[in-house]
């Protein structure tokens, strides 16, 4: 029998609550808001977990993880499930859910598997780097470059797809694919000054 293909997008619950943004709202609407919305997804069989910062609460169902703020209930959440949260939230007393925005496409990939999908753009990928080193450049550090570049190639995943992490796997494909351009002399890099070669007379170019 086939295994189901799970799909999974970033997704936004939007609730009211009484809460202004900038001036926030008072603790006793926080508790009692708080306190309901863990009781509802408590019932419906969700695990309810604290978060390192603040007072507000992670939803977990599977591999479904969903942030509880006053304005919104968010995150990574697979789409069979969408119903059954706008379920839960619909009962409350102390919020509303008005609306439910789904963003882009969330892949349940990690580990090898991620770096294998990785791989697979690596000719894109140097083209896209060559292409990028062929211009004028910024007074910039060559880290800041590859930044900029890992976010045209990343892949967004169930846990990289909001931000950036100290080990975050596109930073280190586009290192990677970047040392290898180095390693093929078709890049030259000492420091911050980046070279690389010219396709057509193999002259250096220097790009600043």
């Amino acid at each position: 029998m086939e295994k189901e293909t799970k799909i999974y997008h970033h997704t936004y619950f939007r609730i009211e609550s009484g809460y202004k943004w900038g001036e926030g709202m008072s603790h006793e609407a926080f508790e009692a808001f708080i306190s309901e919305i863990i009781l509802l997804f408590a019932r419906a069989k969700w695990t309810v977990a604290p978060v390192s910062v603040g007072d507000c609460v992670d939803v977990i169902k599977g591999k479904t993880k969903l942030y509880v703020h006053p304005q919104e209930v968010s995150g990574a959440c697979e789409d069979s499930l969408i119903p059954e949260v706008e379920a839960i939230l619909a009962k409350g007393k102390t919020f509303s859910h008005y609306r439910t925005d789904t963003f882009g496409e969330l892949f349940d990939l990690e580990g090898e598997t991620l770096s294998a999908a990785y791989h697979t753009k690596d000719e894109e990928t140097k083209r896209l780097i060559c292409k990028f080193f062929s211009k004028p450049r910024d007074k910039r550090t060559v880290r800041m470059d590859l930044f900029e570049l890992s976010e045209k190639v990343k892949i967004p995943t169930l846990k990289e797809y909001l931000g950036r992490c100290s080990d975050d796997t596109a930073d280190r494909y586009i290192k990677e694919v970047f040392d290898s351009l180095v390693e093929e002399g078709r890049i030259i890099s000492v420091g911050d000054l980046v070279m690389r070669k010219k396709d057509t007379d193999n002259q250096e170019e220097s790009i600043f």
